[in-house]
């Protein structure tokens, strides 16, 4: 009996393995692979597109934009190339170019034209100079006395320059500047600077034909 029970032991371990094998085709592979775990399907899904705690950190905040230097970083379009854009839609002499940060952020051109009779004002995007708004008013009965205000922008200083001397006025990022002309027939530029870890801008005028200071706050 004993000599029996040896075959028969050995037959059960081996319909055993049978059983074993005969699952693994069935199930198979995959149930013999360890799962995933989640820290390797979480690595796998950040590659594939960026999270947006990683794309939100990469933008700007609106305090940065309202930081940012507009002499220093100027927009894609120059000041010139709004020039350019305005006397193609109106015929006039120049009486202000202004550029500004917007609140939502980007910059913003504002022109000034004046013929004997109408003043053109348009705002243009710096970025592509795409037009935000215009309008034409009547000068009326004083439009002598209005046109004192138009300058020749070959007469002016560069605007680096004059940003220089304000500078040293006052220190801090231009978060807008202005060229006009003023009834008394002087031509300014007006720098608003924000110092460093301030609120409120310093407005800053610099004569616009010889770079003397007019005025600082």
């Amino acid at each position: 009996m004993r000599r029996l029970a040896t075959p028969v032991l050995i037959g059960a371990a081996t319909l055993g393995l049978v059983t074993a094998c005969s699952g693994s085709d069935s199930g198979s592979a995959t149930s013999t692979q360890p799962p995933a775990s989640s820290s390797s399907v979480a690595s796998s899904t950040s590659q594939g597109a960026p999270s947006s705690s990683a794309s939100s950190s990469s933008a700007p905040s609106s305090a940065d934009a309202a930081g940012s230097d507009v002499v220093s970083n100027p927009p894609a379009k120059s000041w010139n190339d709004a020039l350019t854009a305005a006397r193609k839609e109106f015929s006039g002499d120049v009486a202000k170019i202004e550029l500004e940060t917007k609140e939502g952020g980007g910059m913003e051109y504002k022109i000034e034209l004046l013929s004997a009779t109408t003043k053109y004002s348009v705002q243009y995007d710096a970025s592509d100079l795409k037009k935000v708004s215009d309008k034409r008013d009547d000068l009326g009965d004083d439009a002598a006395e209005k046109r004192k205000k138009t300058f020749k922008t070959a007469d002016l200083i560069d605007l680096e320059k004059a940003a220089g001397t304000a500078r040293k006025q006052q220190d801090g990022s231009i978060t807008k500047w202005k060229v006009e002309g003023k009834d008394s027939g002087l031509v300014q530029y007006e720098f608003d600077i924000r110092p460093a870890g301030a609120s409120d801008d310093k407005e800053i005028q610099v004569n616009a034909k010889d770079g003397s200071i007019v005025k600082a706050d």
